[in-house]
């Protein structure tokens, strides 16, 4: 009996559901990137769908970085965190009315271009990375990655 057939080796390759994973991260920002002031779910918009999505991807890759690449990603990962948290575009105002009290959804721009901003460049940084570390097909400008 081979190591492999002992249970000291193991026959299982997360390679092929680590790209899954990734495949299916690239689809949510993908739909929800033109979408980011929609409302999902009460409360849950397109922009938390794309942050999730990236923080995906930014974890699925961090294992192949280097030590300042794993260091840029968790300050995106807080950045992404902090700003869905503290600095949302979508806030609710009430008014006063004959009919009585009123509420409506308003939108922040200046929090939606900071927020719009921080993601896009997080994207920027995350497609560099899967591309680096072969987890994306290398462009043919660029002439991929060694």
């Amino acid at each position: 009996m081979d190591e492999k057939d002992e249970g000291k080796i193991s026959g299982f390759n997360e390679a092929q559901l680590k790209m899954m994973r990734i495949h299916k991260a690239q689809d949510l920002i993908n739909e929800w990137r033109g979408r980011l002031l929609v409302e999902v779910y009460r409360g849950f918009y397109g922009y938390d769908m794309v942050s999730s999505g990236l923080n995906t991807l930014l974890m699925e890759s961090k294992g192949k970085m280097s030590k300042d690449e794993q260091k840029t990603s968790s300050n995106w990962r807080d950045k992404l965190t902090k700003i869905t948290e503290t600095k949302r575009p979508h806030y609710i105002q009430s008014s006063y009315g004959y009919s009585g009290r009123k509420y409506s959804v308003k939108i922040n721009f200046e929090y939606y271009e900071e927020l719009k901003k921080a993601l896009f460049e997080c994207e920027d940084f995350v497609k560099y990375q899967l591309e680096k570390h072969g987890y994306s097909e290398p462009s043919e400008s660029e002439g991929g990655f060694d």
